[in-house]
């Protein structure tokens, strides 16, 4: 009858690991891929391994193929970003033979972002584990200014004050408000400031007056100025 031969199924290891192949059958002789006759074998290498084992004049074989990894997976999620568009941004994490458990305790290989947060996932392969984690802003338009064309500071509160709306961090902000003659009434460097229609604590009188804005974009990475008019109605 054949020896029954069972070398297990083709291995990943990774570096510095050994494994041992095992052929040992009662009152046999064996020959492995490089001659040698032992009933084991050190496996320190990737490569095909095979063994030949004869047993009564009947003989049998079996190979595994054994791997190395290069080590521990490499997971980055890249460097903390602000993202300007409605529909998010996916994380991917191209790790082939992994786990994936994310802060949320999701284990695809991906992560779809649609709000802002911090975000994690630990890759786990027979090598170790590998966390990594990325700070998002997520913004749903262009971090543009929103700005009224009219406003009465008559005390009512409704539209008393006049100031720009936004809906992403503003840095380097700075805002200057002119009459109809040039003349410099009102200046901010908080777009949480707002002007509440005087000048020198003294009301100023109903009309057209020009504002100059700049601040930096951070959807497009850069400083961005804005000129428009605002009616100040009594």
């Amino acid at each position: 009858m054949a020896p029954v031969v069972n070398l297990g199924p083709d291995t990943m290891l990774c570096g510095g690991q050994t494994l041992l192949l095992d052929a040992t059958t009662p009152n046999s002789s064996y020959r492995w891929q490089d001659n040698s006759n032992g009933a084991t074998y050190s496996v320190s290498h990737a490569g095909n391994y095979s063994v030949s084992v004869n047993s009564a004049g009947c003989s049998a074989s079996d190979t595994v193929v054994v791997q190395y990894s290069s080590g521990l997976p490499v997971v980055d999620l890249g460097k903390d970003q602000s993202i300007c568009d409605p529909n998010g941004v996916v994380l991917n994490v191209p790790v082939a033979n992994a786990h994936f458990m994310w802060n949320d305790n999701s284990t695809d290989s991906f992560y779809h972002v649609t709000t802002s947060g911090v975000y994690s996932v630990t890759v786990t392969t027979g090598c170790g584990s590998v966390t990594d984690a990325v700070k998002l802003e997520v913004y749903p338009d262009e971090c543009v200014l929103l700005l009224p064309t009219a406003f009465s500071p008559n005390g009512d509160g409704v539209n008393d004050v006049f100031h720009p709306i936004d809906h992403c961090p503003v840095d380097k902000f700075a805002m200057h408000v002119y009459n109809r003659w040039g003349e410099l009434v009102y200046a901010a460097n908080d777009i949480l400031d707002t002007w509440d229609g005087t000048f020198k604590n003294q009301p100023v009188e109903m009309g057209v007056f020009v504002y100059y804005i700049e601040y930096f974009n951070y959807c497009e990475g850069k400083m961005k100025k804005v000129v428009g008019n605002v009616t100040l109605l009594r």
